[in-house]
């Protein structure tokens, strides 16, 4: 599980640092409080073919139920902090196009037939103008019959998945998004998995890594609702996939469990909002982050706007990225834990690359390497611009950094930016401090705990952070540091 929280931090720090094509580039939700307690709102989707005007897709939960019968007056949407007015919601949802991606693996066996069922009253829920496909996935993905409004043959594509073989998880994925790429409209992906990506001796077995499929949804713009069934399935990464692209993310250990929170994903997907409005920012071609608000609870995901004049790539990187400074010898660190076990697999042979304010951080399955930007060159830190150095990123004065920290990594997209640091303290010390530091302030801290991960979601006074802590050894933390504006 260890590996596993650290493969999604790195995951997600890397396709923000690296993200100037894509449009989403991550989902933070704020869950309501007071009287407002066991309300949630979630942003599932941003459509933008039509800049300047926008819609968002929106999902309104109290104790996980859909909400009905709101109006404009509910809302507040604000893009990079500015007020989006007027709003205006739809009484008529447009069609939705669904994969629903199956996993049929070996140790699916003693569950299908509760999968089958589960899966086939998930097509009761839908509307006669929406479209569903079947994949299953083993050894090998297949595509079980076209994009359809058939709930017939969808059902018995449902009922030609078999158990067997082991589990390519993330060439499922990869796929499930690749089939809605050209539909338009309201889309998501429904996915059913027991276990972690693997080819039956502990290795990955897809072609395609997180980063990929992290990186493809965010670009097509798709929402991924992910259940986990069983207790040896990759949960970390299940509910990042989750997390980051405006879905929702289910656990059971039973599977008669399975009807009832497959339901739950129709009905919350018939009970979407779609909120429309004109954009009065700029077509400026940057990232700009979207939040919805209900009451006290809010929802944030960002989008590229499209750009009405030509820039230069090297431009835009400047814009976005400080100039990396000459390069030196990097310096290699071993992990401090007894091995990272499985990233290897997980992350590829190649690993991933993380590069800020001149920086390198390279993750693969037997060692961190810290260093310099092993792509920088010496020319272009001549060329370090004034404007570019004032791109830097800072935590603002309100959110603290504690002693001793050391920088590793920073990235700007738009109004949200996001900061890696080490601290020589393990992470209970660290979300002590920043409890009691948050809280004196004022803020309001909502905490998800795993294993060797916590992750802290702070609000108030109109402002907001997500950070993430997680162990590196003993005596050592990894924190991820996201948040909008100053």
């Amino acid at each position: 599980m260890k590996t596993q929280l650290l493969c999604s931090s790195l995951v997600f720090a890397a396709a923000l640092a690296h993200s100037e094509d894509q449009r989403p580039v991550s989902s933070v939700q704020i869950k309501g409080q007071g009287n407002a307690a066991g309300t949630e709102i979630v942003l599932n989707q941003i459509a933008m073919d039509q800049f300047p005007a926008v819609q968002v897709f929106v999902t309104v939960l109290k104790e996980g139920k859909p909400q009905s019968g709101l109006t404009a007056a509910d809302f507040r949407v604000r893009e990079d902090e500015v007020d989006q007015q007027p709003l205006m919601v739809e009484s008529q949802l447009p069609p939705l196009s669904v994969v629903v991606a199956i996993d049929n693996s070996g140790s699916m066996r003693p569950r299908l037939a509760e999968t089958r069922e589960a899966a086939k009253s998930f097509l009761e829920l839908l509307a006669p103008a929406d479209s569903v496909q079947v994949v299953g996935f083993a050894q090998q993905v297949k595509v079980l019959g076209a994009m359809s409004s058939n709930r017939g043959a969808a059902g018995k594509a449902i009922e030609l998945t078999t158990a067997r073989g082991n589990t390519a998880l993330y060439d499922a994925l990869f796929t499930s998004v690749d089939l809605l790429k050209d539909r338009p409209g309201r889309k998501a992906v429904v996915l059913l998995s027991d276990g972690v990506d693997d080819n039956g001796v502990g290795k990955q077995l897809s072609k395609h890594s997180v980063q990929d499929v992290l990186q493809f949804a965010k670009r097509v713009n798709v929402p991924i609702y992910a259940i986990g069934i069983g207790t040896e399935i990759d949960e970390a990464l299940l509910s990042g996939f989750a997390q980051s692209t405006g879905g929702r993310y289910f656990l059971t250990p039973n599977p008669a469990e399975l009807k009832n929170l497959y339901d739950q994903i129709g009905l919350q997907l018939a009970g979407q909002y779609l909120i429309s409005y004109t954009s009065n920012l700029p077509a400026d071609g940057t990232t700009r982050e979207v939040q919805v608000r209900y009451q006290d609870s809010m929802s944030a995901k960002s989008y590229q706007a499209p750009s009405t004049k030509e820039t230069s790539p090297t431009k835009e990187v400047a814009e976005t990225t400080p100039t990396p400074v000459p390069q030196t010898s990097p310096t290699r660190k071993k992990s401090e834990d007894a091995g990272l076990g499985n990233l290897g697999a997980i992350l590829g042979p190649d690993g991933i690359s993380i590069h800020g304010n001149g920086k390198q951080i390279t993750v693969n399955g037997n060692d961190v390497t810290f260093g310099d930007d092993s792509n920088s060159k010496p020319e272009a830190a001549s060329k370090t611009t004034t404007e570019t150095r004032k791109k830097s990123v800072k935590a603002p004065e309100w959110l603290p950094v504690p002693d001793g920290a050391k920088e590793l990594s920073s990235a700007a997209v738009g109004a949200k930016k996001q900061l890696i640091l080490t601290v020589d303290q393990p992470v209970s010390d660290v979300a002590d401090f920043y409890r009691q530091r948050l809280t004196g302030q004022g803020f309001h801290i909502v905490t998800a705990t795993s294993d060797n991960s916590q992750m802290l979601l702070v609000s108030g006074s109109g402002k907001n952070a997500e950070i993430e802590l997680t162990s590196q050894g003993e005596n050592q933390t990894a924190v991820r540091i996201a948040f909008v504006g100053e």
